[in-house]
């Protein structure tokens, strides 16, 4: 939802700064055609002159503070996207570890495709804990980890060829 919004606003100050950007090429033309009509009275010209160039100074300043207000976003946007990529990857990563079917608490070292899939269910609660850890998501998700890892004594049983 931020990000959307963030995008939008980003969008109108990019149409923002576009219009701008037109303002001042459009009042540089014009300074142009001043300049090229030296014919005239020269403190009509004058006065003409300053004017264009106070409303260029202020174009410029416009489009800076556009420019500044865009990289701003850009920045709010970034940290604020890492994050909602960061919890969207928790909650796949915890889908994926209900698909597995695992039990952490226990570990049939005899099952191979078992095993495998206990091994890819601690590296998916490795992984959402070290995300939640970084990105300081949510207790939520520690605590879904605490509570799938409980005890974790793996039993190494002999297997029976």
């Amino acid at each position: 939802m931020r990000e959307r919004e963030s995008y939008k606003e980003l969008k109108v100050l990019t149409i923002e700064n576009q219009q701008l950007t037109d303002k001042y090429l459009k009042l540089q033309n014009d300074l142009n055609v001043v300049s090229n009509s030296l014919k005239e009275n020269q403190e009509t010209f004058n006065a003409r002159i300053e004017a264009k160039f106070s409303e260029l100074d202020k174009a410029i300043k416009e489009n800076n503070e556009s420019k500044r207000k865009s990289e701003e976003a850009l920045i709010s946007n970034s940290s604020e996207n890492k994050k909602e990529k960061a919890e969207d990857l928790i909650l796949e990563s915890m889908r994926s570890y209900a698909d597995l079917g695992v039990d952490m608490d226990h570990w049939d070292n005899c099952d191979k495709e078992y095993t495998d899939r206990y091994r890819k269910g601690k590296v998916l609660l490795d992984q959402i804990y070290s995300l939640n850890k970084k990105y300081k998501i949510s207790d939520q998700y520690s605590l879904f980890v605490d509570k799938q890892y409980g005890m974790m004594v793996p039993i190494n049983r002999v297997c029976k060829s």
